[in-house]
């Protein structure tokens, strides 16, 4: 039977957030409920698809996924240009309390995908969410910087396609501190919302919160068959101290495909590690 989701505004204090919420037929049942954190942007859009179809797939196995807009993303309230990391922040710990309100004996986790990732990892670092709700790193971008940088390079693109005068990443750095802001791919980047971004790298954290316990998703097409080597020098540091599960699954990046594509393997994996805790 195909799930419906639930769809309802959350009142935060930074407006209202458009939460998207899977639930199994039998609610009474519930045995996990789940915060998806999309990323960024664009990508947000690309992954839409197959975050609802997990989701979906979740709610058959009795857990309950809320996919959030963020503030100034989807259908919340505010505007992209007015977004910041701190505004996210409170966006996620404001769900995160909602659930917990709700359904205080029922434990929660996050996934985070790529920037959403960061922003997963980020409140649990700043103790805005309880250390022991399992987590799932999907294909993380925690270097902030370096994702920034990516981000940025969708502008220079354009306007080579387009014949504009060659910008470097110097002159969109320096555009975005004069102006505040920055236009690319449709999106109006604030400064304060970059520079925030960009002072985030996780991967130099050498040890994760105590009794964290968290998986590393990875995705790709062969020759690969494995998580990066920048990755895996990340994780030989936190498994030292903390439950790290790494697994790299063979298939499409969704996120950033031109078609919208799904890697139901990828669903497949996200249940069993997360009621895998739950009997663990």
């Amino acid at each position: 039977m195909l799930i419906k989701p639930r769809l309802f505004f959350l009142n935060t204090a930074h407006g209202r957030l458009f939460i998207t919420q899977f639930v199994p037929e039998l609610e009474q049942k519930i045995r996990l409920n789940v915060i998806m954190i999309p990323p960024f942007a664009e990508e947000a859009n690309k992954s839409r698809k197959m975050l609802a179809d997990f989701a979906r797939q979740a709610a058959q196995h009795h857990i309950r996924v809320s996919l959030i807009d963020l503030f100034g993303t989807g259908d919340s309230e505010g505007d992209f240009s007015q977004a910041s990391w701190d505004i996210w922040q409170q966006n996620i710990r404001a769900l995160y309390l909602a659930l917990q309100n709700q359904d205080p004996d029922v434990a929660i986790g996050i996934i985070g995908l790529r920037s959403g990732a960061l922003l997963a990892l980020d409140c649990y670092c700043n103790q805005l969410i309880a250390h022991t709700a399992p987590l799932i790193l999907l294909q993380p971008a925690l270097n902030g910087k370096q994702f920034m940088v990516q981000f940025m390079r969708l502008r220079l693109a354009t306007g080579m396609i387009n014949g504009q005068a060659k910008l470097t990443m110097a002159d969109l750095q320096q555009e975005l501190s004069n102006n505040g802001g920055l236009e690319i791919a449709g999106y109006h980047l604030n400064h304060e919302l970059s520079e925030a971004i960009a002072k985030l790298n996780y991967l130099d954290l050498k040890q994760l919160p105590d009794s964290l316990s968290l998986a590393w998703v990875e995705i790709g097409q062969p020759p690969t068959q494995q998580i990066k080597a920048i990755s895996k020098k990340t994780l030989v540091n936190w498994q030292q101290f903390n439950d790290v599960t790494e697994q790299f699954i063979v298939g499409d990046c969704f996120w950033q495909t031109q078609e919208i594509t799904q890697v139901p393997e990828l669903s497949d994996y996200c249940i069993s590690y997360l009621l895998g805790g739950l009997n663990g």
